[in-house]
């Protein structure tokens, strides 16, 4: 996968991780159906004058012609050039020469045959690398002539889509990343209509019951993000960075992701085999679908630690969480697990924070994009009570934006620690805009920087764990080779100041103590998520010291 291609996926990706689908996904079709995007949007863009300027027309360019290439069903086309396909010729056939820019059809399995894991990744990257170096030495010509014949390859329902990904994949290099056209009916989709009678209650051995994971599309199936609790996919003991490489022997990598989630979905005691990829050993896990409690934040008790697992940032979610609170006030250290969370509403995050910090605290910073001068500070709401135990926050790569801030500020006020992997990088702050140009679609618009308490940004840097812990003990490719804010964007946000370090005056005896009480090992053997397992041992020796 070239960078462009990588950038344009992941992109998606990180967008898809921040929408509520409905039951069923729609097809890209449906999606787009009743938006004004028509290829007009896009021809302005696509020329060989403006494509051969600045790099970020460059690359807006290339990436916008692989974006059109990636609505064809079933594409396996790629956008590169000529010199690195002279180069690379072992791994690369040519399928079509229209200049300087030109369709190339890359068999990765022949490339990355008989290597190591790690070799392989090693030798994607150093592919894609070249790739771009060369694709920045000379200028492009025949873009538009190249552009032209993608466009009759593209089936002619789907236009509104491939003009609306040109435009997404162009504006997330020239104008900045994370700023993209989302059709409302994703974006905000309209509540059901209520019915003119009251609808039949369903028998709960016909109720629709899910997997219980977080999954995201890769080249050999579908990666686990994370696994929700006491779901049939949890009690199977699939576990966050396993890859779901079959369905009942059916290869997962060949379904959309609206296939794999209708598969995998079914009635009570629904049973399947689901072939899981795990750190190079492939297993098989016999999965009977259970209803569970889909809650975005749910909590128990560990041992004399309060464990709440919050997924995500959303109404709501900050009553719950303060619920969690109070619900076991016999817990010594509280222990909230980010991981996997990409964000949501700051207001949720900010009013998280309040019974740690009080009313008035700074939660956030918010800068403008360009200038970065200070626009406006976010203050924690007055709470209804104050907590004094120390909080543990659990994150890994996934953790990002509003996960970001929590766990930052939890450094930044001293009130307890940090356990995992760095987190994502992601420090800038979105907002839903109309755009009259485009009927019935939001555009979603980058417009801060986001700086925390101490005046620190994890923009491109995240948030660095006071105690670094893999998932597994000794940990897995997938973990050590993570993707970052700083990879998925040739053009980010520039970082801010990075001066910020955890204000607890506790870190050397907790460290002392983990030294001499620690049990993360042996527990991690038995139970698995050393992450988890090493949090248990700091929020255990930090209740020893209060804050």
């Amino acid at each position: 996968m070239s960078m462009g291609i990588r950038h344009f996926a992941l992109g998606i990706l990180l967008l898809i991780s921040t929408i509520s689908t409905s039951t069923y996904a729609l097809t890209l079709e449906e999606q787009w159906s009743d938006t004004s995007f028509s290829y007009k949007d896009s021809d302005a863009l696509i020329t060989d004058k403006n494509c051969q300027g600045h790099p970020r027309f460059y690359y807006g360019c290339t990436d916008g012609l692989q974006a059109l290439l990636n609505t064809i069903p079933g594409n396996d086309l790629h956008i590169a050039r000529r010199t690195a396909i002279i180069f690379h010729k072992p791994y690369v056939t040519l399928v079509r020469d229209l200049g300087e820019v030109i369709l190339v059809k890359i068999n990765y399995d022949k490339m990355l045959e008989g290597l190591p894991v790690e070799k392989a990744i090693q030798k994607e990257r150093e592919f894609n690398t070249f790739m771009d170096r060369e694709m920045i030495r000379s200028r492009i010509f025949k873009f538009a002539a190249l552009y032209s014949e993608i466009k009759k390859m593209v089936p002619q329902q789907l236009e509104k889509a491939a003009a609306a990904a040109v435009l997404n994949a162009y504006n997330s290099n020239v104008i900045g990343p994370r700023n993209y056209y989302v059709p409302n009916k994703v974006r905000r989709p309209a509540p059901p209509a209520p019915p003119s009678t009251p609808p039949e209650e369903i028998p709960e051995d016909k109720k629709v019951i899910r997997l219980g994971v977080g999954t995201f599309k890769n080249t050999k199936g579908f990666l686990v993000s994370n696994v929700v609790y006491k779901s049939g996919a949890y009690n199977s003991d699939i576990r966050p960075l396993d890859i779901i490489t079959h369905f009942n022997n059916q290869p997962a990598s060949n379904m959309s992701s609206g296939e794999f989630a209708d598969h995998v979905r079914g009635t009570v005691n629904t049973a399947y085999v689901l072939t899981v990829l795990r750190d190079n050993q492939v297993l098989y896990k016999n999965v009977k679908l259970v209803p569970f409690e889909n809650l975005n934040v749910h909590s128990r008790e560990i041992e004399k630690n309060l464990y709440i697992k919050v997924g995500g940032f959303s109404r709501n979610t900050c009553v719950d969480f303060k619920a969690a609170l109070l619900k076991y006030p016999q817990a010594e250290a509280i222990i909230v697990d980010v991981r996997g969370n990409g964000g949501g509403l700051v207001g949720e995050m900010s009013c998280m924070l309040s019974p740690f910090i009080g009313q008035g605290a700074s939660t956030m910073e918010f800068m403008d994009p360009i200038t970065f001068t200070l626009n406006r500070v976010l203050p924690a709401p007055k709470p209804e009570f104050l907590d004094n135990r120390p909080v543990i926050v659990l994150t890994n790569q996934s953790s990002a934006s509003a996960s970001e801030a929590f766990s930052g500020a939890i450094q930044d006020y001293g009130i307890g620690f940090t356990v995992g992997l760095r987190t994502f990088g992601k420090g800038s702050a979105q907002r839903d805009i109309i755009d009259s140009r485009f009927k019935n679609t939001t555009l979603v618009k980058t417009v801060a920087r986001y700086n925390l308490p101490s005046g620190r940004s994890p923009q491109l840097v995240g948030i660095k764990p006071d105690f670094e812990a893999y998932l597994n003990f000794q940990p897995m490719v997938q973990e050590r080779y993570a993707l970052y804010e700083s990879d998925t964007h040739r053009f980010p946000l520039p970082k801010g100041a990075d001066y910020g370090y955890n204000k607890n005056p506790h870190m050397k005896q907790v460290k002392d103590c983990l030294a001499v009480k620690g049990r993360a090992i042996e527990r991690f053997k038995k139970e698995g998520d050393y992450q988890l397992q090493v949090a248990r041992d700091v929020a255990s020796c930090a209740a020893l010291y209060g804050r």
